[in-house]
């Protein structure tokens, strides 16, 4: 399954095969096996992060001070994940 990326506001920056800056609002699913890393948070940043490993759902909130971890079920994540990979908007993204 990939990671989802959601940039809650501020600037967040993703390095990985490119390195990519999110705004407020931006959504990066990444590949699933895909080495990508996050920098120190630049001031007034925030984001969360939702990923699977071993049969559970992990979910991160975090900004420049605060940081909340928390674990699910893998399921219903999974398949709202899922369809969300299948997605597509009119802009093709």
């Amino acid at each position: 399954m990939p990671t989802l990326m959601l940039c809650l506001g501020g600037q967040l920056r993703v390095l990985g095969r490119q390195t990519l800056d999110l705004g407020p609002g931006d959504l990066l699913l990444i590949e699933p096996g895909c080495w990508h890393e996050h920098p120190v948070l630049r001031p007034g940043t925030s984001y969360f992060a939702l990923g699977f490993l071993a049969g559970r759902c992990d979910m991160k909130f975090c900004d420049g001070e605060h940081q909340l971890w928390g674990a699910v079920p893998e399921e219903p994540c999974r398949q709202q994940m899922e369809a969300l990979m299948f997605a597509t908007d009119e802009g093709g993204r």
